[in-house]
């Protein structure tokens, strides 16, 4: 389904795709052990600011 320019056009079904990207990145995040997640988001935040 293609979405609107304006998502207040459509905010219900925009809510119900956003929810649905939250459940399958959360869903997706849960598959990876916790030592994992956390150098990856450690290395991320090291990141931050890099390309500036």
């Amino acid at each position: 389904m293609a979405e609107l320019p304006d998502a207040a056009e459509e905010a219900r079904e925009f809510c119900r795709r956003m929810a649905r990207a939250v459940e399958y990145e959360l869903a997706s995040l849960r598959a990876v052990p916790p030592d994992e997640r956390l150098a990856r988001r450690t290395e991320r935040f090291r990141r931050l600011g890099s390309a500036l």
